[in-house]
């Protein structure tokens, strides 16, 4: 339930690709410029990039080194220096904090955890090459965090045959929800069930109908547009306009005039977060205060992107708020955070993956050696209310799913997001003082009292002299 103190009236629902990339923005597009003046840069990226692994360009495979006598190694190709960029660096970074967690507790069965990261440039053919190249020249059979649904689709041989195991993939689609696909596994981030809630949330919630829907001109776009019109439909309700783009030119002028003159009091995006916050942004700079939004989990960047005081965004997550969650999960992927990425904040991308790296170590350590793809898919599709860091993980066969969280819309306002992030650090450091005064007391209680100086020829080897003070 949010706090009802952080929403203003009005809604709308943006819909885009989330594998896909999104050209730069047409400079010249005055209404476009108007909102990008609202805007930070960019949304939050590593503010060291020499604490992430290296992330390889494709060329210089050929000179990458891999033991596979000492290391578990994982595939990982995405848009690192393109649109998705922060998005490819929250999932990696999201994953190593895990690695990095187990590593340095001396790894699995007594190897290394590592992550191999190749630049696809959000291109499905580059993506394409980069999976078949770890694989043939390096000996690579696990994949972890791949982005792109297009890319995922041109390897699907190697899937099929049993080559290579997919594990969470940032993009999906109905062929890698297949049953029989037994080397694919699949997180919860479905998009129908958001979008199921975010309608529910605004019309039972917010009590509003006035609804608008937003999304790139994609197939991917118009098919989460149309579902979100048979999602509206359950509740007698029609959008009062479903606005589209070119995700080519990013010409936003022509969809933001129709959406204004419709005057919606919500609008539901299903998009990306930069076309979402130039959006909000560009709404804002022309009057428009009126209007609620809500995303879905792709448009997680948008609260640190909205300069604009008073800008009210709420945005899905299948997956418990990695900022007020109390769970025993994310109270360690904030403590591990703070320790292998100090400079970086948390949010529900790099969470995720935290939960997917820790679910896929979880198996290995329960596989005996050698671990090969054909002992540890299955254990995942043996999972019954599995219980692990607080969660409970049960594997659906029918989307290849290996849990499915309750959806939850998250106030993240960037007001809000700052009291809920201070009240959750105010609550860390609490805990960790508690700890530490706990500790002290047992070591304290411990401690063996002081005895008297030992007689020559008795325990003196073995104390030695005391040395005065």
């Amino acid at each position: 339930m949010i706090n009802k103190k952080y929403l203003v009236l009005p809604i709308i629902i943006f819909l885009i690709p989330m594998g896909k990339a999104v050209p730069k923005a047409d400079k010249t597009n005055t209404g476009l410029r108007a909102g990008v003046s609202l805007l930070k840069h960019s949304a939050p990226t590593n503010k060291n990039p020499k604490v992430v692994d290296k992330v390889f360009k494709q060329k210089e495979l050929k000179a990458l080194i891999i033991d596979h006598h000492k290391e578990y190694v994982f595939g990982q190709s995405g848009d690192f220096s393109g649109h998705f960029k922060p998005y490819a660096e929250q999932i990696k970074i999201g994953i190593e904090t895990y690695f990095r967690k187990v590593n340095q507790r001396g790894g699995v069965h007594g190897k290394k955890l590592r992550l191999v990261s190749v630049d696809d440039y959000s291109n499905s053919q580059k993506t394409e090459e980069n999976i078949r190249l770890l694989h043939r020249y390096h000996e690579v059979d696990r994949f972890l965090g791949v982005m792109g649904t297009r890319g995922v689709h041109a390897v699907l041989d190697l899937i099929e045959h049993k080559k290579i195991a997919m594990l969470f993939p940032w993009g999906s689609s109905p062929k890698l929800r297949n049953p029989a696909l037994s080397h694919f596994i699949g997180g919860p981030g479905l998009i129908k069930p958001q979008i199921d809630e975010l309608v529910r949330y605004a019309i039972q919630e917010l009590r509003l109908k006035k609804i608008a829907l937003y999304h790139d001109d994609s197939d991917f776009g118009k098919q989460n547009a149309t579902y979100a019109r048979q999602a509206l439909a359950r509740y007698n309700v029609s959008p009062v306009i479903s606005a589209s783009y070119n995700r080519h030119t990013m010409n936003l002028r022509n969809p933001i005039k129709r959406l204004k003159k419709a005057d919606p009091k919500v609008i539901l995006c299903l998009a990306t977060s930069t076309p979402t916050a130039r959006m909000i942004s560009t709404f804002f700079e022309e009057g428009h205060y009126g209007t609620v939004f809500l995303g879905i989990d792709s448009t997680l960047f948008v609260p640190h992107m909205l300069t604009l005081k008073g800008a009210q965004f709420s945005y899905s997550s299948p997956i418990p708020d990695p900022l007020f969650s109390m769970n025993k999960f994310a109270q360690d992927y904030r403590d591990d955070l703070q320790v292998f990425f100090p400079d970086e904040q948390p949010n529900i991308l790099s969470f995720s993956y935290y939960i997917h790296a820790a679910l896929t170590v979880h198996h290995m350590k329960n596989a005996t050696e050698p671990i090969t793809n054909e002992k540890l898919l299955p254990m995942f599709e043996s999972m019954q209310n599995l219980e692990l860091g607080g969660l409970q993980f049960t594997f659906n066969k029918e989307t290849r799913s290996a849990y499915e969280y309750g959806i939850t819309i998250l106030p993240q306002s960037p007001k809000a997001a700052k009291i809920i992030q201070q009240e959750v650090l105010d609550k860390t450091v609490e805990r960790k003082a508690t700890a530490e005064e706990q500790k002290r007391k047992i070591d304290v209680k411990e401690k063996p009292k002081k005895t008297s100086e030992p007689k020559p020829g008795l325990l003196a080897g073995v104390f030695g002299k005391r040395k005065d003070n």
